[in-house]
């Protein structure tokens, strides 16, 4: 199935048809899929539950357990050091680029989603509430607002 509308006056055309079905009852997405008469895709990842709860099980085969739970990759790429030469000038390679998984898994149990680096510590850097403890930068998980540390040496800070 393709999801993706390629064209605005295939969208438009699709509205027109439809418009009158649109319901102040229904949720936005019911109302999209009627107006547009095709099945859209649902959310990348359910709500959270709470802990304990059986649905738990459901939400960690849902989506990849092997991807970072912030960005939704698996390899991410990140700029390395610069090369610089006598000129001054900063020159990038391939070899100035390393590639990072996702390595950093939540503790609490029933969460144990996984995060690259480099995408808890900004994730963590935004909270008002996270702290700097040594080289860690703690904060909450983003899914289950359990503690969550990340190095701040390895995340390429210090």
């Amino acid at each position: 199935d393709n999801y993706k509308l390629n064209n605005d006056d295939m969208a438009r055309s699709s509205m027109g048809k439809e418009e009158n079905t649109w319901s102040c009852d229904q949720r936005i997405h019911d109302n999209l899929e009627q107006c547009f008469g095709m099945k859209l895709p649902g959310p990348i990842t359910p709500p959270v539950t709470t802990e304990g709860d059986e649905n738990m099980e459901d939400i960690h085969t849902s989506h990849n357990q092997h991807d970072c739970a912030i960005c939704y990759g698996h390899e991410l790429t990140i700029q390395g050091d610069d090369d610089n030469d006598d000129d001054g000038q900063s020159h990038h390679d391939e070899s100035s680029y390393n590639v990072q998984l996702p390595e950093i898994r939540c503790e609490n149990g029933p969460c144990g989603r996984l995060y690259h680096q480099s995408c808890l510590y900004e994730w963590l850097q935004s909270l008002p509430a996270s702290r700097k403890c040594f080289d860690e930068l703690i904060g909450t998980c983003p899914y289950c607002s359990e503690l969550i540390s990340v190095s701040m040496t390895t995340a390429g800070t210090i």
